[in-house]
């Protein structure tokens, strides 16, 4: 027997439960289908385990397009915090990134779910979705839920998540392949051999795509067996990953970024460079210095290359970038301009942004957004729910 529902969202991550709840908060009887057994696995990852949720610095520039500003122009950051407080979460702010105050995800997460069952969300686990039919305006799933609106909130197949572009793509959106994002970068070897599980504070990492630097970071980098990852890793990698074709990729680390070359030309190679770094990883900059001709220390420090560089395995990746092609959705309400109330949210659309908090910005934000236009379609009353813990300062 057919269960009849408002909303439909396929997919319990961080922006399907944020337009699950925000929709239920006005009335709206919604269903969440989950393939996974359990609701919110890649937000529980989020930052290490500390769930980076928000960032205070402007959104322009971080992600891959302009596509996402429209919704964030709704939905800014002080409404998100203000999303995450409603939750009985107690929130912090650490140099401009926002964290649960407990730097725990498993915070987020119980909040998440004590609110969906404050509000009796009907969700079903284990239930992926092989079946999407729409018949006198009226979305099928599965030949067994039926829904006015549908929201696919799928995400991506990066670290737990599933590749469900075909969903889309049988629906007729076009769709552009998921790559890793925001994730370790496999490099030739050699110079780094016996670093692994070494760490480089403040190293300025450049990729350079066929001759040509496209993108650059100061943060830490952890040298792996495999190659490196890190902070400042990780920031390139959403921008290599945007790439669209090039033939030769290769890393160019400065380890010294706050001292000109002429500067670190006077360091005595003998007494000083120890001084300066892990011993072993001196002794690889050193061991690259007489293979240049003329032999300058200064020059290996500054530009220490790893050649051969590629993206790491998509279930090793945070983000994946790819998605649902933009141009076929609404900038302002993220509905279907193919096929009237269908609605995106979330990685699940090509919009992925960089490390610090925004990608968990924007799946909140997305599936808000999502919720108060079908809120407005459904003419009832937008709800806002006021911060519980807002400091006075």
């Amino acid at each position: 027997m057919s269960k009849n529902y408002d909303l439909i969202v396929i997919g319990g991550g961080a922006s399907g439960c944020a337009a699950a709840i925000t929709a239920a908060r006005n009335g709206v009887k919604v269903l969440i289908l989950e393939k996974e057994d359990r609701l919110l696995k890649k937000v529980s990852l989020t930052g290490n385990g500390q769930c980076n949720l928000a960032n205070s610095n402007s959104i322009i520039g971080r992600f891959n397009s302009s596509f996402p500003n429209r919704v964030f122009d709704t939905v800014s950051l002080e409404r998100i915090i203000d999303y995450y407080e409603s939750l009985r979460l107690l929130l912090i702010e650490d140099n401009m990134r926002w964290f649960p105050y407990s730097k725990h995800s498993a915070t987020v997460v119980n909040a998440i779910l004590s609110e969906l069952d404050l509000l009796s969300i009907d969700v079903k686990t284990d239930c992926g979705v092989n079946s999407i039919k729409k018949e006198n305006d009226i979305f099928i799933v599965n030949d067994k839920f039926n829904s006015k609106y549908l929201l696919l909130a799928t995400g991506s197949n990066a670290t737990k998540g599933t590749d469900s572009l075909n969903l889309a793509k049988a629906l007729g959106h076009k769709v552009f392949d998921f790559k890793p994002s925001l994730t370790h970068i496999y490099t030739d070897t050699k110079k780094i051999k016996g670093l692994n599980g070494i760490r480089a504070y403040n190293c300025n990492v450049k990729l350079e795509l066929d001759g040509k630097i496209v993108a650059n970071s100061i943060g830490d980098v952890i040298f792996r067996d495999y190659g490196v990852s890190g902070s400042a890793i990780f920031d390139v990698s959403v921008h290599f990953a945007r790439a669209k074709a090039y033939k030769k990729a290769a890393l160019i680390l400065d380890f010294l970024p706050a001292f000109e070359t002429t500067l670190v030309d006077l360091i005595d190679i003998n007494k000083e460079i120890k001084g300066f770094f892990h011993k072993s990883i001196a002794k690889a900059i050193m061991a690259e210095a007489k293979n240049t001709v003329p032999y300058r220390l200064a020059e290996v420090i500054k530009n220490f290359r790893l050649e051969n560089a590629t993206l790491g395995p998509i279930n090793h990746a945070q983000l994946a970038s790819g998605g649902v092609a933009t141009d076929e959705v609404s900038q302002i309400s993220l509905e279907s301009r193919l096929i009237s109330n269908l609605y995106f949210a979330g990685e699940i659309l090509d919009v992925d942004g960089e490390c610090g908090g925004f990608n968990l910005m924007w799946a909140v934000a997305s599936g808000i957004i999502v919720a108060s236009h079908i809120t407005s379609k459904l003419k009832l009353k937008d709800t806002y729910i006021p911060p519980r813990f807002r400091s006075e300062d």
